[in-house]
């Protein structure tokens, strides 16, 4: 992501960067083998819908791709909105066969309902995702693990910045979510060492929340990329790095 500040860093070159030339050139180099997939599901046909999926979907086209002064992959994005689970899966199968280099970058974004499958595996809830007799719990054969996406990635030695704005409520029991994190952690770093980056709205003791502006996790991230970083350090920088 182009930062908004970068323009204002440009006009001032006496003063000290704070980014390296060399720094600068790898992150120039990443955006040419970096790809975004946007998923978002709001009109579950078996879950509660989400008021504002659509509106997160918007937010996130415009920092990758519509908007002019900040977005880097307009020619590498694509979205896709109330997804069921075989597009879902359809979609990351494309891009993992069409790659022709290791080493390729997916930005991978889901707006939707997560769940927790087996003991504390997440797993995306997509348009016909189903849940369970128990009501707390989805079919797991419905929804699409975690782990099966980041082994489908592995395989094609794609690293995976992953952006997670989830609901949890009312999706799936409560004693497991504690230790869903870590757990999301842990299959990464085992897959790919420390070549990934998650970034999750549903941490170890809260939940995300839905409103029909889009989720605020979503709308933060949307808030920080058009403004840009106000630190010190930050304001100087030409990107702003996942």
């Amino acid at each position: 992501m182009q930062s908004t500040r970068s323009n204002k860093y440009t006009t001032k070159m006496t003063r000290k960067r704070d980014t390296t030339s060399l720094e600068v050139g790898e992150i120039s180099k990443n955006i040419l083998r970096t790809n975004v997939l946007a998923f978002a599901v709001a009109d579950y046909d078996y879950l509660d819908k989400l008021k504002g999926a659509n509106q997160d979907l918007d937010m996130v086209a415009e920092i990758f791709a519509e908007n002019g002064e900040v977005c880097l992959y307009d020619l590498q994005y694509k979205q896709i909105l109330n997804p069921t689970a075989n597009q879902f899966r359809e979609e990351i199968i494309h891009f993992s066969t069409s790659r022709s280099a290791r080493g390729d970058i997916l930005i991978l974004y889901f707006s939707g309902h997560g769940a927790i499958v087996g003991a504390t595996e997440f797993a995306f809830c997509l348009k016909d995702t189903i849940i369970g007799k128990d009501k707390d719990k989805i079919l797991a054969i419905t929804g699409v693990r975690f782990g099966d996406l980041l082994q489908t990635l592995s395989a094609v030695a794609v690293y995976p910045v992953m952006i997670i704005d989830a609901c949890f409520s009312g999706v799936t029991a409560s004693p497991g979510i504690s230790s869903v994190a870590a757990v999301m952690h842990e299959s990464l770093s085992r897959h790919f060492a420390g070549s990934y980056a998650l970034l999750a709205s549903s941490s170890m003791d809260s939940h995300s929340f839905d409103s029909v502006l889009g989720g605020y996790f979503t709308g933060a991230l949307h808030s920080i990329v058009m403004n840009g970083l106000d630190d010190k350090k930050g304001r100087h920088m030409p990107f702003l790095s996942l």
